[in-house]
């Protein structure tokens, strides 16, 4: 098919599938009086209509080909006209607000009395948790049981500091965790998801055998089947919106401010870019090593250096004190645990990680930001067969 009707008939069932939602709302406007709004969306709507007939027409005619230029007009103009009315009848500034105040009085209740819902922002649980996995933490569990070998749990930052002197600001960082420069609003603690490999009285131990990393508990080498196998690839990422520090005298969030930052990612290399089984890669983003002409890729069971050069997967051996656990993230190339910052005490972890409510592949800290960015592609990002997963 000639490239250009292709393009206007993706074009064309956009809009036959928009069409009604459209009509819906230009209806309601109608109905509830707003007689501007109403007018300027129904002027429009029928400048969208007409634009396709006549498109239509041409393409009808048998030398049709011969007018390419006017028809390559044409089309940007059906397109330009279709982006515009779809902005248009998607500004209802106030179903946001509302949604907004819903979701953060919900989160506060649930997070308070029933259940965590965790946003996981780094890949150091891959695969079983993946980056941008909402994940529902079960606060009952260690109510009544311990914790247990093997449980994924989550927990706060242990290095975080909570606000002493403002109940407003612990209030803050701990149900929204949003930094808000302008309002003296801090940040939030981080939140980690890793597995319990040791539990109090337990002697843990590291070793590196063969160049693959290996963990020994009470004497025994255990087998780890929930570890991550997949060599990791990096790929550049960009986050947030503005480049400026300020918008006139008003500071502009860290949450919000632009930012590029290399990650590193599961990856299938048996599986084309397009059919990756974790996350979308886009081949334009991804590193490569100039003197190797390679893509930088990692092997994920070779032993991890922190930033000192030291080797973590070596230690041990360690007795767990009483009331304290070891942890590590499933993903032990592209984690910072236990091996790093030692032991973490029961009163630490918020909860068992029961399974992902949702996911969305994404880096933006809050899924709104996707969206707003990418409205067409944001539907595409959803991981679906990751709705409602168990984490075993």
């Amino acid at each position: 098919m000639d490239k250009i009707k292709k393009n206007f008939l993706n074009i064309q069932k956009q809009f036959a599938s928009k069409k009604p939602s459209i009509l819906r709302k230009i209806g309601r406007w109608r109905k509830w009086g707003k007689t501007s709004l109403y007018k300027q969306a129904k002027l429009l709507f029928n400048e969208v209509q007409q634009c396709e007939k006549e498109i239509i027409s041409v393409f009808k005619s048998s030398d049709w080909k011969y007018n390419r230029p006017f028809l390559k007009v044409k089309i940007k103009a059906f397109e330009g006209l279709f982006d515009e009315l779809i902005a248009m009848t998607n500004s209802s500034w106030l179903r946001w607000v509302e949604a907004a105040i819903v979701v953060t009085i919900t989160v506060f209740v649930l997070r308070t009395f029933v259940f965590g819902v965790y946003h996981v922002p780094t890949g150091s649980a891959e695969t079983t948790l993946l980056v941008g996995d909402r994940v529902w933490g079960n606060k009952f569990t260690y109510f009544f049981n311990e914790p247990k070998k093997g449980d994924m749990v989550m927990f706060e930052d242990t290095l975080f500091e909570y606000d002493k002197k403002s109940l407003i600001q612990r209030l803050w960082q701990k149900y929204v965790g949003v930094e808000v420069e302008i309002l003296g609003l801090k940040p939030g603690p981080t939140n980690m998801a890793k597995r319990i490999i040791a539990c109090p009285g337990d002697v843990i131990e590291g070793r590196v055998i063969g160049g693959r990393t290996v963990i020994y508990r009470n004497g025994k080498k255990i087998k780890e089947n929930y570890v991550n196998k997949n060599p990791l690839i990096a790929i550049k990422k960009e986050t947030g919106f503005f480049t400026r520090e300020k918008i006139g005298l008003f500071e502009i969030p860290e949450f919000l401010k632009f930012n590029k930052k290399v990650v590193l990612y599961s990856y299938d290399p048996k599986k084309d870019f397009e059919e990756q089984p974790f996350y979308f890669i886009d081949y334009q983003k991804v590193l490569y090593d100039r003197k190797k002409g390679k893509m930088k890729i990692y092997k994920s069971y070779r032993p991890s250096k922190n930033r000192k050069g030291k080797n973590i997967d070596v230690f041990g051996p360690y007795i767990v004190p009483e009331g304290k656990y070891w942890v590590m993230g499933d993903n032990r190339r592209n984690s910072i645990d236990s091996r790093e910052w030692g032991f973490i005490g029961k009163e630490k972890i918020s909860g068992k990680a029961s399974f992902v409510i949702w996911s969305l592949d994404s880096e933006e800290p809050i899924w709104l930001f996707e969206f707003f960015k990418n409205p067409f592609r944001f539907f595409s990002l959803l991981r679906v067969g990751r709705f409602f997963k168990g984490i075993e």
